[in-house]
């Protein structure tokens, strides 16, 4: 096993974490990369729902059926919801 450390000269797990030393976290620097983190999590969900919007655009040219909402007139469910169920299951 060292042999093999030896030719790809990777050191063992344990000696590269001891090389490594974490700076203490202070409050700030916590807070800092909570706020870096948000700003890239928005960032992501803005491109993702521009992409969805061009796809869909895309999708409503070449006239792909289902993507239009389904209005509801009167304030009433879609009949499929109004269905009466039965009062007693036999």
């Amino acid at each position: 096993m060292a042999q093999a450390r030896a030719l790809v000269k990777v050191s063992a797990p344990l000696e590269r974490g001891a090389k490594v030393a974490l700076a203490p976290a202070s409050p700030a620097t916590v807070g800092f990369e909570r706020r870096k983190l948000e700003v890239k999590q928005v960032l992501e969900r803005r491109r993702r729902i521009k992409e969805y919007k061009a796809t869909l655009a895309i999708m409503k040219k070449r006239g792909v059926k289902g993507l239009v909402r389904r209005t509801v007139k009167s304030g009433r469910a879609p009949k499929a919801a109004s269905r009466p169920f039965p009062t007693q299951v036999l």
